[in-house]
């Protein structure tokens, strides 16, 4: 492959990315600002609405339905109702010494 044939492609790589990077800025820049306390208020709601005979509701439950960029959104108010002690987390029965990944098979749990 010759030079100018490497310039080129690498010029139609970059523009592709310059155009996806733009877009996703784009899509960012149309959405609400993030208030935590919007979204804190949102999560105690869903809590409050959906724990009937439940002591601890998954996050995966908490957040069904939401974007992608809601859902992290909502981590972090979980975050922060956790730090100011409206919600505790509740973990599975691993040892200290255990790594536990959660997933939607085996979620982490949130008392409300």
């Amino acid at each position: 492959m010759r030079l100018s044939e490497m310039q080129t492609d690498l010029d139609v790589r970059l523009l592709a990315c310059k155009q996806n990077i733009e877009q996703d800025l784009e899509e960012q820049e149309a959405r609400p600002a993030f208030d935590v306390h919007d979204y804190d208020k949102r999560v105690l709601d869903t809590l409050s609405r959906s724990f009937d005979n439940k002591s601890a509701m998954s996050f995966a439950d908490v957040v069904r339905g939401q974007e992608k960029h809601d859902l992290a959104r909502s981590f972090s108010a979980i975050l922060q109702l956790m730090n100011n002690g409206n919600v505790d987390l509740q973990t599975s029965d691993t040892t200290e010494e255990e790594a536990t990944c959660y997933t939607a098979e085996k979620p982490f749990l949130s008392n409300f």
